[in-house]
């Protein structure tokens, strides 16, 4: 049964109405859309006008609230694969290796458990010797990584370990003077020749993998193989 409201209620209803009516249209001329419900869905109830009996009045049905505009999903980013360089060759400035990237790329290898064994030469060069046992010395593997050279190159510097330092020791001084130097370290360099051809950051000569480094790098500029020093594989060896 519809409530029986007295005139001056009516009118009060019937104006707010009015209003309420008007500032929709407002808002929806503004926005485009009204962003959410101020009123009853149904809007203002019916209200019975006049005593006992009379003209029914509805409000203004309210709008409902306007749908999402932004539909669109969050991206789904994973995580790729660092893209490293699968060879071992490297730039050279003034005849040097450059050792960046082959040190980022060793790291990479290192941070996950292995690493990886020097490119082959692809029938380039003087064929190697088998390496004794098959094996090639860590120390001599990680310095052929940064500094790029060729596969072949590893039985040769086996062998240089084995006439210049047999024990590996890393600490090891020639007792015999050469100009005024003792060759010092995992393969046994000269301070000065260590000096000059020392990679980047590389500055301790006792540091095994710097030495062989630096001794790579030397060979690399004086010989440009192992292979090329004398009677380093057979005969009589005086040094390099």
């Amino acid at each position: 049964m519809p409530l029986t409201l007295s005139p001056n209620i009516q009118n009060m209803l019937t104006q707010l109405a009015q209003r309420q009516s008007s500032m929709q249209d407002l808002m929806q001329t503004q926005t485009g859309a009204m962003p959410y419900s101020i009123a009853p869905s149904g809007g203002i109830p019916k209200v019975q006008m006049g005593a006992g009996g009379g003209q029914s009045v509805q409000g203004p049905p309210m709008p409902q609230p306007a749908a999402p505009q932004n539909q669109e999903q969050a991206p789904n980013i994973q995580p790729s694969a660092p893209n490293l360089p699968q060879d071992n060759t490297s730039q050279t400035v003034a005849g040097v290796p450059t050792p960046s990237t082959l040190v980022q790329n060793l790291q990479y290898y290192l941070q996950n458990g292995m690493l990886p064994s020097p490119a082959s030469s692809g029938g380039q060069g003087t064929p190697a010797p088998a390496s004794a046992g098959g094996t090639t010395n860590p120390t001599i593997q990680t310095a052929m990584q940064i500094t790029g050279v060729d596969a072949s190159w590893a039985p040769y510097l086996n062998q240089l370990v084995q006439r210049e330092n047999a024990s590996g020791d890393p600490n090891a001084i020639n007792p015999t003077a050469v100009g005024g130097e003792h060759a010092t370290g995992f393969l046994q360099t000269l301070p000065s020749t260590f000096k000059a051809n020392a990679a980047p950051g590389m500055t301790n000569i006792n540091d095994p993998v710097a030495n062989a480094v630096a001794a790579i790098n030397y060979i690399k500029s004086r010989y440009g193989s192992p292979a090329n020093i004398p009677g380093l594989m057979s005969g009589s060896y005086h040094g390099y």
